[in-house]
């Protein structure tokens, strides 16, 4: 999930589960730093919250830095007839499917 605050607050704010693009365009290396994303989304119309813009710039770049540098795990859920639910992983990224399988068995889900 986000470490961002403002992420963070966006997601609860919204109340709903969200999916966002990546902040990268397609086949370009998964940014680390906002200054990445500005790099490559600077001529777009976009918005990226920069926290070393702020006063103790030292401690907000550390913090800013995702701590993560791949794309997300995209996993596909269905429902079969039988009550029963598969999960296809359509793209591996930083959550592997064993961490998946480890989560549902908690939740009595597998």
């Amino acid at each position: 999930s986000p470490s961002h605050p403002v992420a963070r607050a966006l997601i609860a704010t919204a109340g709903v589960p969200i999916a966002a693009p990546s902040a990268n365009k397609f086949g370009h290396v998964s940014p680390t730093l906002a200054s990445h994303v500005l790099d490559d989304l600077g001529l777009e119309d976009v918005w990226v919250v920069d926290p070393s813009l702020g006063n103790d710039v030292d401690t907000q770049v550390q913090d800013s830095v995702c701590k993560v540098g791949v794309e997300s795990t995209v996993a596909k859920i269905e429902m079969n007839p039988d009550d029963r639910g598969s999960i296809t992983i359509l793209r591996h990224g930083a959550i592997s499917s064993q961490s998946i399988r480890d989560s549902l068995d908690r939740a009595a889900l597998s």
